[in-house]
């Protein structure tokens, strides 16, 4: 664990003043002292715009035999690496991968990082069951929303859109494709965001969300 701390510490020596290519150098070699420091493959993933040079970095923390019945520093890393790794599987439209490592993550840790947001869209996304048990309000009124009209359901799909509206109000504006910048709207553009794996297989549902109740 020597190592592991020598290695931790040497990520703590990073100043948000240098380049970037600085702070990868520290990074790798924070790597190279300890494979066993997670938290360098994690913040040096978030480096690269391209998925899959994310996803080959992560994966080497993901091949780790961590014990997630314990709860230590190595622990605490591969949680972390975990949830990156997820979100980066989104991104990449694995999605599959992505909902291994979400169950993964909530039977470890419960419901850390609003995991079972993550869980209730990808969940509804392969038509499986769904628990809305801690679920974000707005994230189940869109997934609702979603699962309600891809079924033709549009008696459900209406009182979630009228839900979705109420919560956030900025979904109107951006579905209609406003630019202006202010609170509802990024609101509601992170929320498109997040789940445009699953909007933007059904075709018209933007164009229904922006419609006034």
């Amino acid at each position: 664990m020597e190592k592991l701390y020598e290695a931790l510490a040497l990520i703590d020596t990073i100043d948000i003043r240098m380049s970037q290519e600085e702070i990868k150098a520290i990074l790798k070699k924070a790597y190279e002292l300890s494979d066993d420091c997670l938290d360098a493959l994690t913040l040096l993933s978030r480096f690269y715009d391209d998925g899959y040079q994310k996803e080959m970095i992560l994966a080497k923390g993901l091949s780790k035999e961590v014990d997630l019945t314990k709860d230590d520093i190595m622990v605490r890393q591969y949680i972390r690496l975990l949830y990156e790794a997820c979100m980066n599987y989104i991104d990449i439209g694995h999605l599959p991968m992505a909902l291994g490592l979400a169950n993964k993550i909530y039977a470890a840790k419960g419901d850390i990082f609003n995991i079972k947001d993550v869980l209730y869209a990808l969940n509804a996304y392969f038509d499986k069951d769904k628990d809305d048990e801690g679920v974000t309000l707005e994230v189940k009124a869109l997934v609702d929303l979603l699962y309600a009209y891809e079924r033709s359901n549009y008696e459900k799909a209406d009182v979630s859109r009228s839900l979705l509206q109420k919560l956030v109000p900025g979904v109107i504006e951006i579905a209609r494709g406003s630019e202006e910048k202010n609170e509802e709207n990024d609101k509601a553009a992170s929320l498109f965001m997040v789940h445009a794996y699953y909007i933007n297989r059904i075709e018209g549902v933007i164009y229904y969300i922006g419609e006034k109740i």
